[in-house]
């Protein structure tokens, strides 16, 4: 029998945009207007409300991140060195240490992005122009580890495509060879 897993949970972030991820998505999984029935147990799934309760919390040093990140942008304009593609994969991985379902990639691809835009906003025009520009300015590299965090999930629902399905590594491929950028991928 294998040594069982520490589940205690080191909260290391002390900063306003993560205690505002980790606030949002402990919110938004205790309302009843989501699609996770807390009150019936999550019978329709194999998903448990302490799942979401930690994704919540343990993405909060990648939010502080991307807030780092996108400030050290501001001067520059250069949004692509942000990497929302990377953010996404590596909160995704984090959550996927402690958690077996996937609880928080949409969530993830949402707060992001929002994250990244409020760091570097000075009123809700300019986040919503900088959301805009953020995603306007992400890479192929982005659209690739979008898949790679995807697949990490085991995101369902996606279906099968025949140009850039997500859970081929050919497309991967296809991606950086033709230059399409995460924006691109979320257009199509």
């Amino acid at each position: 029998m294998g040594k069982k897993k520490d589940k205690t949970i080191k909260i290391s972030f002390v900063d306003e945009p993560a205690a505002e991820d980790v606030t949002g998505s402990l919110l938004y999984i205790s309302t009843p207007n989501h699609n996770i029935l807390v009150d019936v147990g999550l019978r329709q799934t194999n998903d448990k409300y302490e799942d979401f309760l930690v994704s919540g919390i343990v993405v909060g040093d990648i939010i502080r991140k991307t807030a780092v990140r996108a400030s050290k942008t501001i001067n520059s304009h250069d949004f692509s060195a942000i990497g929302i593609g990377e953010l996404i994969l590596e909160a995704v991985t984090e959550t996927n240490k402690w958690v077996e379902t996937n609880t928080n990639l949409g969530i993830m691809m949402l707060f992001i992005p929002i994250t990244a835009a409020a760091a570097i906003s000075k009123d809700f025009i300019s986040l919503r122009t900088n959301i805009v520009k953020i995603m306007a300015d992400t890479t192929p590299n982005d659209a690739v580890n979008l898949y790679k965090a995807i697949n990490l999930a085991e995101a369902g629902g996606m279906g099968e495509q025949e140009d850039l399905d997500v859970s081929s590594d050919e497309s991967q491929k296809v991606l950086l060879e033709k230059e399409i950028t995460m924006f691109d991928v979320l257009e199509i």
